[in-house]
């Protein structure tokens, strides 16, 4: 069974005295996966919204110039 390097919880999130170093940093990466994840689903999103709502538009006019063949 592998052994843990800190003796109990505390010291784990003291870190050796290096605890706002490596929780900042950690805090830093969540930031960055968080902003570079959300922002394109949400863009997805709306883009099919409006590729929807563009499709609904053309079949109700019967208007198919748009669309090449």
């Amino acid at each position: 069974m592998p052994e843990f390097q800190f003796s109990s919880i505390e010291n784990f999130l003291q870190m050796g005295g290096y605890a706002a170093y490596v929780w900042l940093a950690y805090f830093a990466f969540l930031l960055f996966v968080v902003f570079n994840i959300i922002p394109p689903i949400i863009a997805h999103k709306a883009a099919l919204k409006r590729q929807k709502r563009l499709s609904n538009i053309e079949s109700e006019s019967g208007d198919t110039s748009n669309i090449s063949q």
